[in-house]
C-alpha cells in the first residue's frame, strides 16, 4: 500500500533548466501522447516558431504529454467532442518574466466530479480506470519550476490549462 500511495508523486530530481524550443517541445510530447492515426485528432501548435523556455526539458514534456494524453482521452471515439476532428491546442507568450501557455482542446469538458479532487492522485480521474496521477505528476513538476498549473476553464466547449512559469530570459 505504501509503494501505490508513494507513486501519486513525481519525486523527481529538483529540475536541471536548459533552454529549449516550447514549439518543438509541444510538438515531441504531442507525438509522443499518441494522436490517433485516422485524423480524429489534430493537433495545432500555436507557439511561436522561435520562444524559448529555461526549464528542465524532459519535466516539462512530461507536463505537456500527460496534458495531451488526457486531451486525447477525452476526445475518444464516442465523447462527443462535436462535429469535425477534435483539436488539441497549445499558445504562448512571454510576458513579465514568464512563459504563460495554455494547453486546450475542443472536448465535452471536464464532468464536475473530475473536477473537485482534479490535481489530486487517485481522486481526480475523470475516466473510469483511470488513476488520476497524470495531472497531479504534472502540477508537482510544473511547481517545482516555481510556477502554476491551474484550470482555465472546463465546459462543453472544451477544457483549457494554463500553465505559467516565472523566471524566463527576456
Amino acid at each position: 500500500c505504501s509503494q501505490s500511495l508513494s507513486s501519486g508523486r513525481a519525486d523527481e530530481a529538483p529540475p536541471n533548466p536548459v533552454i529549449v524550443s516550447l514549439h518543438e517541445l509541444a510538438d515531441d510530447a504531442v507525438a509522443y501522447a499518441g494522436l490517433p492515426a485516422d485524423g480524429s485528432i489534430v493537433w495545432r501548435n500555436d507557439v511561436p516558431d522561435g520562444l524559448t523556455l529555461k526549464a528542465d526539458r524532459e519535466q516539462i514534456f512530461r507536463v505537456l504529454m500527460n496534458l495531451a494524453r488526457n486531451a486525447i482521452q477525452a476526445m475518444s471515439v464516442g465523447s462527443g467532442h462535436g462535429e469535425g476532428a477534435g483539436e488539441i491546442t497549445l499558445t504562448a507568450k512571454n510576458g513579465d518574466a514568464a512563459i504563460i501557455m495554455e494547453f486546450g482542446d475542443n472536448g465535452p469538458g471536464l464532468p464536475d466530479k473530475a473536477r473537485e479532487h482534479l490535481f489530486e492522485a487517485f481522486t481526480g480521474s475523470a475516466r473510469a480506470g483511470g488513476t488520476g496521477l497524470g495531472l497531479a505528476i504534472a502540477k508537482e513538476l510544473v511547481v517545482a519550476h516555481g510556477g502554476e498549473l491551474s484550470l482555465a476553464r472546463s465546459d462543453d466547449a472544451g477544457t483549457v490549462f494554463r500553465i505559467v512559469l516565472p523566471g524566463q530570459p527576456g
